[in-house]
């Protein structure tokens, strides 16, 4: 899943570049989309790395 999801962000980026050919301003936008798909996605995972350190620690415990 992590590999479509790479190749989807590198579609947009494809599209970006070939917008930013014709308008800057639509270029710009595409690029703080992809900043905010790229930012979402690393807090996900952030997230599932101290969720999964945290459960085991608690298997630890118990």
């Amino acid at each position: 899943m992590r590999h479509l999801a790479n190749i989807g962000l590198l579609i947009l980026l494809i599209l970006g570049l070939a917008v930013a050919a014709y308008k800057l301003g639509m270029a710009l936008v595409l690029l703080v989309i992809l900043g905010i798909f790229r930012l979402a996605r690393l807090r996900k995972n952030a997230l599932a790395g101290s969720n999964e350190s945290s459960s085991r620690f608690h298997s630890c415990i118990f």
